[in-house]
C-alpha cells in the first residue's frame, strides 16, 4: 500500500467553462469536505477557459486560495486540464492529482470515504449517478480486445473494489509520481479520450487502476444535441473538426491498438462519422 490520506497533497484539477453557479457550489461542498481531513493538503487549480460570466472570478471571490488560470476559450476538457496541470507544477510535485468535473454534485459522505481508500500505488475512480439515482453514468470501463481499443465493457460499483483498465475523468485519483512521469493528460487531444488514454497508459505501465465501491456523486450525462438550422455541410465539418477531430481519434486507436490495424481503424472512425451526420434529422 501507499502512504495514507491523511498524509497527502493532493492538486485537484478542474475545467470549467460558464456555468459559475454550478462550479462554485460544487467546488464549495469538495471544499468543504476535504478541509475536514486529518492532515490532508490540497490546492485547486481551476482553468476558466475564458468564461463570459467570468467563472474564475466569481469562484475566487468564494473561495481565495483557488488557483485560477486563465484560457483561450478554446481548450476544451483536455487541454484545459492540461494547463490546470501545468499550473501545479510550476508549484512543485504532488502526492496525487485529483481530477473533478465541475458539474460533479458530490456525496460528501462517499467522498471521504474513498479519499480515505485511496493510497499512492493505484488510479481510484469514481462513479457517477444521475440525478434521479435512476442509473450510473460516468464510471470505470474494462477492455475487452487489444484489437478494438475503443470497445469496453462498463462495470458499476457493486460494494467492493473492481479492477478496471479505463475510466470517465469525472472523479478520478491519480498516483503523482505516475501522473508526473507520463506529464499529465496527453495534451494531443482536444476534449475526448484524455481520461479514457491515461487508464490505458496506466495498466500498460503497470499501474492498477480501481473502481470505488460506491457513486461518489449525481452528474447527468450530457448528451450532444442537434443544432437547429446545421446544414449537411456544417454537420459533416462539426463531425470531422474541432471536438471530434478524426485525427486524435486515430491517433487513440494507433496509440493503443496494433499498428498494422490503423487504416482499418481510419476507414471504420470515417464511415461511422459519415453514418452519424446522415442519420440526423
Amino acid at each position: 500500500m501507499g502512504r495514507p490520506c491523511d498524509n497527502l497533497n493532493v492538486a485537484i484539477l478542474v475545467a470549467c467553462y460558464n456555468r459559475a453557479s454550478i462550479t462554485i457550489a460544487n467546488l464549495l461542498t469538495l471544499h468543504d469536505v476535504l478541509v475536514r481531513k486529518p492532515g490532508l493538503r490540497f490546492t485547486i487549480f481551476l482553468l476558466d477557459d475564458a468564461s463570459p460570466d467570468r467563472t474564475g472570478e466569481q469562484v475566487s471571490i468564494v473561495l481565495p486560495d483557488v488557483v485560477v488560470v486563465k484560457g483561450t476559450g478554446s481548450l476544451f476538457w483536455n487541454r484545459g486540464m492540461c494547463w490546470a496541470y501545468a499550473a501545479a507544477r510550476r508549484q512543485g510535485s504532488f502526492d496525487a492529482y485529483l481530477l473533478f468535473n465541475d458539474d460533479v454534485k458530490i456525496f460528501a459522505d462517499q467522498v471521504s470515504a474513498l479519499m480515505s481508500d485511496f493510497d499512492t500505488k493505484s488510479v481510484l475512480v469514481g462513479a457517477t449517478v444521475s440525478s434521479a439515482h435512476d442509473n450510473v453514468t460516468y464510471t470505470a470501463m474494462c477492455s475487452l480486445s487489444k484489437y478494438k481499443p475503443l470497445s469496453f465493457r462498463r462495470i458499476e460499483p457493486n460494494g467492493e473494489l473492481q479492477a478496471c483498465d479505463a475510466f470517465n475523468g469525472n472523479f478520478v485519483l491519480v498516483p503523482g509520481p505516475f501522473f508526473e512521469e507520463v506529464g499529465g493528460l496527453d495534451p494531443r487531444y482536444l476534449h475526448g479520450f484524455g481520461d479514457v488514454d491515461l487508464g490505458l497508459t496506466a495498466r500498460r505501465m503497470g499501474v492498477q487502476v480501481y473502481l470505488w465501491r460506491r457513486p461518489i456523486g449525481e452528474c447527468d450525462l450530457n448528451v450532444p444535441m442537434k443544432i437547429e438550422g446545421e446544414g449537411l455541410i456544417q454537420r459533416f465539418s462539426r463531425a470531422f473538426t474541432g471536438k471530434q477531430d478524426l485525427f486524435k481519434h486515430v491517433y487513440f486507436l494507433v496509440k493503443h491498438g496494433p499498428k498494422w490495424l490503423a487504416p482499418l481503424y481510419f476507414a471504420n472512425v470515417v464511415l461511422a462519422r459519415i453514418r452519424a451526420v446522415l442519420s440526423v434529422r
